[in-house]
This record gives structure tokens, C-alpha cells and sequence, in this order.
């Protein structure tokens, strides 16, 4: 695989409309290149997927059985300029079970990486942005991953799949209009931080199409924003489906953050605080700025005990530390530059290969802090992997990423749905740390 496309296809999770800038012609494509894109070529409906369009709604949620929650919700994308707003979310039918997965795609906070020239975005603003794509070549060749309903070994491939996009730059969390000042035209531009509300409405078309009785096990996931997604949601989903077996999969999240001011500044701006699941001890509207996401996985952990959770990360995950560093960036107050070195430069630095070492290695220090936090609850695994990857189900890697004991991601995740004692923590040994522009030519180095 050549570095351009390799840095495009670990670049996709966290800003996918890069993608079509870098794609290489169809002959040269792999299938282990084609199925970094696999995930978001759902969105130009391959064979089986079935497209379903959203309005305006409300929903009632009950809560541990006694109370309810009542939600208004407006589904949209962020409306950043140039974008369309428009949202639909895409079901791929199969047996009783749900697989219920939150895309990713980045996240913004700031007017910087809100708004502001393209090349500064930090986040995914609408779901059109793929109709380049050569979808004949795609939609043949990507069935690969946990979203494969073809692979045998993929454990989950029989299930139906729900697949909520995301658009929104607050990883499913947010319920509000936001408005920042465009650092380029100095004009006042309006973010739609709607990414609640459009998993809201997915939540209503599943209670209506189906219903608890008729579902067997569901299983939550998320992939990059998406995982810190599924996390934020997953209660709501819960208690829609409580007397359903359940498990949560937090793919490429490790929740370690650049700064309070970073997380302060996303809670008031997406207004996540007052949408998350304030039922759960540890959890409420007004902590959401200080809870750490090990915290917060035990704090959902602990109250549904019977919830298989597992949290997957590698060890130095590229685009993880690019958005820590990005955080640090903002953080310091440096003047906005409007292309791409405003972070750093070109997209390999997506894969954070120019992140000053002592950066990588603060993230890499966070991930084991938090991931020691969230192993707390007992019914909490995690399974890290060497090297920078970002994100380990999607893709034919799905099927030979190993941890520690040459366990394969495909079979861990296999123990952990069939309900296996087998099912323990799998963290890499020896994580072998990447090559990056300080280091090279040896691998960075820890201390």
C-alpha cells in the first residue's frame, strides 16, 4: 500500500471528505485500501441498504421502568456554508439480532475548526460529500469488517444493521444552534451541533419498526466520534431495549482530552450537557465538562451490569493524537492560518506523524489512564493493539489485528457477544510505537 492512500484511509474516520482529494484510480486499489472507504460508501446505498429519510418529532423514552423522558428533536446536518443540511440514516435488513453503529467523522468546537476554510475543518458537515466516489467499485468490494453481512467469521454478520451517520461535528451528542464568527470572512456562521437529535430520530423509528419484542440481542458501536457517540447514547438505546440482551463496542475513543477548556467549550457549545443519561450515579447534566470518558464508562458500566462493554484503541491511534494536538493548538492561542498547516500540514499529518513526540506520548499516557479508569466495572474489557491505526473493525484488518496472546480483534469481539467466560482484556505487550517526523528514522520514544 503506497503512504498517500494508507494516510487517506486512516485519515477517513476523522475528516472523510479528504477522501475523494486522494482517491487513486480503480485498478489500484486494494481490498485492504477499499475498505477504509467501506464504512462510508454506505452512504451512497451499495446493494441492501435501505435509505430512510427523517422530519421534525418527538419521543417518549421510558426510564428504569418509573419515569419517562419527552424529547422534541430536529434532525439536520451542520449547515456549514457550501453544505447541505439534509439527513437520512440507512437500515440494511437481516435475522432478530440489531447492530446499531454511529459513524464517525471528526468534531469541532471552535470557530477555527467549525468554520473557516476547508482545509481547517476538523469534522465531517454533511453526507453528500461521497457521491465521487465510484460507487460500482466500492459497493463491490468493501463487504468486509463488523458492517459485513457476507464474512462468516464476522460474528455479527447476520444481523440487521443500522447505520446513523454523522454530520453534525459533536459526535452524536449535541441539541443546539451554535453560532461562531468565520475566522476568514469574519462573517457569523451558524452550526447545526444536531447530532442528538438526529440519533433521537433514529430511536423513534426503531421503536416503531422494532419494537423490544420482536429484537433479540442488540449491540451498540461506534467508530472514532462515533464511539463516543454510541457511548453518550447507548443508555437511551438501553432503556428502549432493557429487556434485551445488550453490548457496547467503543471503537477508536479513548476520551483523552487536550484540555478542560477543550471539553468545557464543546459541552456549551453543543449543549450536550442537558441530553446526557442524568438517571446514571456519576452522570449529570451539569459534570459533563469534567467526567472523564473512563468515568463515564464506568458510570454506564456499573448501572447496567449485565452489558458486555469493550473499548478498542491501538496504542499510538494516528488521528487521536492529531485531534489531542489539534485541542492544544486552540488551546495556545495560535493565529489562524487558513489551509491545512494551520495543523500541522498535509494529510499524512492526519496520521500524526508531525504531533511533537511529547504530545504522542501524553495521548499514549491518557489512553492507558483512562482505559484503567473505565476496567473499574467488571463487565468492561479492552483490547489495544500496537502500532497507529485508528479504528480496528472496519476493513479486512477486522480479521488479523492481534493484541496481546496473538488473539485476532474478530474473535474477541466473537467471545464477548456469545456471552464467552473466555472474554478478558487483550492489550498489546510490546506497543510498538510509530515512526514520526522528530523520530525518524527510529520509532518514537516514552518515557
Amino acid at each position: 500500500m503506497n503512504n498517500s492512500v494508507r494516510n487517506c484511509l486512516l485519515a477517513v474516520s476523522l475528516a472523510p471528505f479528504l477522501l475523494a482529494a486522494c482517491l487513486p484510480e480503480k485498478d489500484e486499489l486494494s481490498d485492504t485500501e477499499l475498505a477504509g472507504m467501506g464504512l462510508f460508501a454506505i452512504l451512497n446505498s451499495p446493494s441492501g441498504w435501505e435509505r430512510q429519510e427523517v422530519q421534525s418529532g418527538s419521543i417518549s423514552i421510558p426510564v428504569q421502568g418509573s419515569t419517562t423522558g419527552n424529547f422534541n428533536y430536529s434532525p439536520t446536518c451542520s449547515g456549514r456554508t457550501g453544505t447541505s443540511t439534509d439527513y437520512a440514516f440507512f437500515v440494511k435488513p437481516g435475522d432478530s439480532n440489531l447492530l446499531i453503529y454511529f459513524a464517525g467523522g471528526g468534531g469541532c468546537w471552535d470557530a477555527y475548526n467549525c468554520t473557516g476554510a476547508d482545509e481547517t475543518a476538523t469534522y465531517l458537515p454533511e453526507l453528500n460529500v461521497f457521491g465521487s466516489l465510484n460507487r460500482e467499485v466500492v459497493a463491490s468490494r468493501v463487504a468486509t469488517g463488523i458492517l459485513s453481512s457476507t464474512d462468516t467469521r464476522n460474528s455479527l454478520s447476520s444481523y440487521t444493521k443500522v447505520f446513523i451517520p454523522y454530520c453534525t461535528g459533536d459526535t452524536h451528542q449535541g441539541s443546539n444552534d451554535q453560532v461562531y464568527t468565520d475566522p476568514v470572512t469574519g462573517n457569523p456562521t451558524t452550526i447545526h451541533h444536531r447530532g442528538f437529535d438526529n440519533f433521537l430520530a433514529v430511536l423513534q423509528y426503531l421503536k416503531t419498526n422494532y419494537p423490544s419484542s420482536d429484537v433479540g440481542r442488540v449491540v451498540v458501536m461506534g467508530q472514532s466520534a462515533g464511539a463516543s457517540g454510541a457511548l453518550f447514547n447507548f443508555p437511551y438505546i438501553k432503556e428502549t431495549y432493557r429487556s434485551n440482551v445488550t453490548s457496547l463496542i467503543v471503537d477508536g475513543a479513548a476520551g483523552v482530552s487536550s484540555s478542560a477548556t477543550q471539553k468545557s467549550r464543546s459541552v456549551t457549545n453543543w449543549s450536550s450537557g442537558s441530553n446526557a443519561p442524568d438517571w446514571i450515579s456519576g452522570i449529570s447534566s451539569g459534570g459533563m465538562s469534567t467526567i472523564s470518558m473512563g468515568d463515564f464508562i464506568q458510570s454506564v458500566a456499573n448501572h447496567y451490569s449485565t452489558t458486555r462493554i469493550a473499548q478498542v484503541n491501538s496504542a499510538f491511534d494516528g488521528p487521536q493524537r492529531f485531534m489531542y494536538n489539534v485541542g492544544l493548538l486552540l488551546d495556545s492561542g495560535k493565529a489562524y492560518v487558513p489551509d491545512s498547516t494551520m495543523w500541522g500540514g498535509n494529510v499524512r499529518n492526519l496520521n500524526a506523524y508531525a504531533v511533537p513526540d511529547s504530545v504522542s506520548c501524553d495521548w499514549h499516557d491518557g489512553m492507558i489512564s483512562e482505559r484503567s479508569t473505565a476496567a473499574g466495572a467488571s463487565n468492561y474489557r479492552s483490547f489495544t493493539a500496537p502500532g497507529d491505526l485508528h479504528v480496528l473493525t472496519q476493513g479486512s484488518y477486522y480479521f488479523s489485528v492481534t493484541a496481546s496472546d496473538n488473539v485476532v480483534l474478530a474473535d474477541w469481539i466473537s467471545l464477548m457477544v456469545s456471552d464467552s467466560s473466555s472474554w478478558t482484556s487483550k492489550d498489546c505487550a510490546s506497543c510498538s510505537p510509530p515512526v514520526t517526523q522528530e523520530s525518524s528514522p527510529s520509532a518514537l520514544n516514552c518515557p
